[in-house]
């Protein structure tokens, strides 16, 4: 029997999510971020799904975005980090692609290099997030400075909030403070990330960047999931139970000798692990669903394995479906055990798991 360790992605959920988060935006471009292997999802497939849908597609790195070239997509693609050496400049103008620029040597290289053609430029400002970005009282000087760069045909202005998920009145901070030092100058905005499309609908003003949104994820801190928003997962992590068994009160399971039965116990073994990318940090507890019904994680989590508790499933047997997270066990909820966000799960995923498109 294959080890059935898989993702199983929904383009009809992707596009779903993206629709949701247009009629929160009405009127509004979307930068579809794909960014850290779109989220563990497959940086190709989803792209393939989402680039005849949105206006840009947002990565990190110029290698994502120079395997979105290879594919000919025709949606422009934004460089979210911008360049990290003065050579990725020519690939910028080279291939039409669209950067941000945060810091100071980013500008230096614009003005020092000759490029074959300008290129169009984010120009990041910090607003209270304590990240990346140019102070944000320095828009105007920076704006103008930018206007009088060679290579440089288009300025758009972007911020990035700190805690749309949780703090409406910091994000509200922020959102005045980006409006004030932005106005009059004459470019597309953008500020509303994926928390505050939902909680801070005066904040799309132009240009959205939703990321865990699109792919059906929530972060309002264990309290909501994506589903009670009305989104929907794109990615089912599922696998199968290679091994059940009975054992008696005082029997220790896995590794350390950490879980010891308290009585009779039936254990299932999930063909998954840590080698795969679920955390290795799970806490007994965490919850499974073996056939529609749940089944805690027992003991550590081993390199290609978990144990589980089968006492509400007494029937299951080798060769069943056991989901990690999905349709009915939000990704969130079992972010909230291990204590995490739910994208790092999501990104975690392993190459070894393979990822299943529903379309192909």
């Amino acid at each position: 029997m294959a080890r059935k360790t898989q993702a199983h992605l929904s383009r009809d959920a992707l596009l779903h999510n993206l629709n949701h988060i247009r009629a929160h935006a009405p009127g509004c471009q979307v930068v579809g971020v794909v960014k850290a292997n779109a989220y563990g999802h497959g940086l190709e497939d989803a792209s393939r799904v989402l680039a005849s849908y949105v206006d840009y597609l947002g990565v990190a790195t110029i290698e994502e975005a120079m395997t979105l070239v290879r594919m000919a997509v025709k949606t422009i693609v934004l460089l979210m980090e911008g360049i990290f050496q003065d050579s990725e400049l020519e690939l910028v103008a080279k291939h039409g692609l669209e950067m941000v620029l945060h810091e100071e040597g980013q500008i230096l290289a614009l003005e020092r290099v000759q490029l074959n053609a300008p290129i169009t430029v984010w120009l990041k400002l910090d607003t209270g997030l304590g990240r990346l970005g140019f102070p944000a009282q320095l828009a105007s000087i920076l704006y103008q400075r930018l206007t009088r760069c060679v290579n440089v045909k288009k300025i758009k202005l972007m911020s990035h909030f700190s805690a749309s998920d949780t703090n409406f009145s910091y994000t509200q901070k922020q959102l005045k403070h980006f409006m004030d030092v932005t106005r009059g100058l004459v470019a597309e905005k953008s500020i509303a990330n994926g928390a505050a499309i939902f909680n801070c609908p005066e904040s799309c003003v132009d240009i959205v960047r939703p990321g865990g949104l699109l792919y059906g994820v929530g972060l309002w801190q264990g309290k909501k999931s994506g589903i009670d928003e009305g989104l929907r997962p794109v990615m089912s992590l599922r696998s199968h139970l290679i091994s059940v068994k009975d054992y008696q009160a005082g029997d220790y399971i896995g590794y350390g000798r950490c879980w010891q039965c308290s009585g009779p116990m039936r254990v299932g073994v999930v063909a998954i692990g840590y080698g795969d990318g679920y955390p290795v940090t799970a806490p007994d507890g965490t919850p499974t669903l073996v056939c529609g019904v749940e089944a805690p994680l027992i003991g550590r989590v081993s390199m290609d394995m978990i144990t589980i508790d089968l006492e509400l499933c007494p029937d299951a047997k080798v060769g069943d479906e056991v989901v990690l997270w999905g349709d009915d066990l939000p990704v969130e909820r079992v972010a909230h055990h291990v204590g995490v966000v739910p994208y790092a799960l999501l990104c975690a995923v392993a190459p070894r798991v393979k990822l299943v498109w529903d379309y192909q």
